[in-house]
């Protein structure tokens, strides 16, 4: 079979699976091909096929309206015993250099920052500070936490942390474990840019991105593809250690495109701020030229052509493809009535 720009065929040797996550329904395999590294997802149940599949599907259409997401391929590995249905998606990493730290690690990181109070609760949360201890020593570590939270007194005296502490009878490790690493939702873009912000200047690194554009243009991505799964493990920056750089990574784990179609489920008051639909409606800004790209894609027909070529290398049904075209004009629906909303509101402020 001649693969084209979707598909990837190899052949795999491994002898077991290199992680499986407890709430998913994919193995995930690391794997070098032609001197690229590539993440190799599969399902390990039938029923998982179409999720591997709109991950595809997602990742072409998101480059088409110039998304900041990899590339994922249609792939099959053939090994010694049988033939297993997947997809690849290339390495986002440069180098040795760069670490991924998804959103959920970065909460973690300034949750201890602000709950740890005593020299005992860092050393004892030192397995959990990860970046830290890839950029510091166990001491500085400890050190600099000590140093940024300068009201570490006051804190431990108050009245939230004695009710946590005391009265249930839990140390600084406890809470946190119970009340940050388990808080695993989508978060609001603005405070996603704080506590980016605020990451960076903890680990003396410099931001290399306007991270609030880039952001923005990811959860209109999201909208406008049906994305249901974007929480604080799905998302997240590269850190490179010799450079002392941040950025965000590139949009990945597409799986559940197309899934959506009310979007007030998932997006209604927790992704954009009224600010932030103001600055879509801008069409002089960059992230207005965007949003009108990504609107000429779907009313020119561009992305009806794309679903034609596409149809040629997914099997998947007619009542499929119409989903994905009724995801997108419900997406764009939902950001124009928001954006007038917002139009409105501030016309009606400025006349009272």
């Amino acid at each position: 079979m001649q693969t084209n720009e979707f598909e990837k065929i190899f052949t795999a040797f491994w002898i077991r699976k290199n992680k499986k996550n407890n709430n998913s329904h994919n193995v995930i395999r690391y794997i070098n091909l032609g001197g690229k590294k590539y993440v190799f997802k599969h399902p390990t149940k039938a029923d998982s096929t179409i999720s591997i599949v709109n991950e595809v599907i997602a990742s072409i259409i998101l480059k088409d309206i110039n998304a900041p997401t990899i590339k994922y391929y249609n792939s099959k590995a053939k090994t010694i015993r049988s033939e297993i249905q997947g997809n690849l998606s290339e390495n986002f990493l440069k180098d040795n250099n760069e670490i991924f730290i998804s959103m959920q690690k970065v909460k973690n990181l300034l949750a201890i920052k602000d709950i740890l109070t005593h020299k005992k609760d860092i050393e004892k949360a030192y397995s959990l500070l990860y970046p830290l201890n890839a950029l510091y020593k166990k001491e500085d570590i400890i050190n600099k936490l000590i140093t940024l939270n300068e009201n570490a007194d006051k804190i431990s005296e108050s009245k939230l942390l004695k009710n946590s502490f005391v009265a249930n009878n839990r140390n600084a490790i406890d809470y946190y474990v119970s009340r940050v690493t388990n808080n695993n939702k989508i978060i609001f873009v603005g405070r996603a840019v704080e506590m980016i912000k605020e990451f960076a200047e903890i680990v003396d690194c410099s931001l290399t991105q306007n991270i609030e554009d880039e952001l923005i243009k990811m959860t209109v991505a999201d909208i406008v593809t049906g994305q249901a799964d974007r929480h604080e493990c799905n998302l997240g920056i590269i850190l490179n250690k010799k450079e002392r750089t941040v950025r965000l990574a590139p949009m990945f784990d597409n799986e559940f495109a197309f899934y959506i179609i009310n979007f007030s489920y998932d997006y209604d008051n927790l992704i954009l701020s009224p600010k932030h639909y103001m600055m879509l409606a801008d069409k002089k800004s960059e992230i207005g030229k965007y949003y009108e790209q990504i609107k000429d894609y779907y009313y020119t027909g561009k992305l009806d052509n794309r679903i034609t070529e596409l149809k040629q290398s997914f099997n998947k049904s007619d009542e499929f493809w119409g989903n994905v075209k009724s995801v997108y004009i419900s997406g764009l629906d939902y950001i124009d009535e928001k954006i007038k909303n917002c139009q409105n509101y501030q016309e009606n402020s400025l006349i009272l």
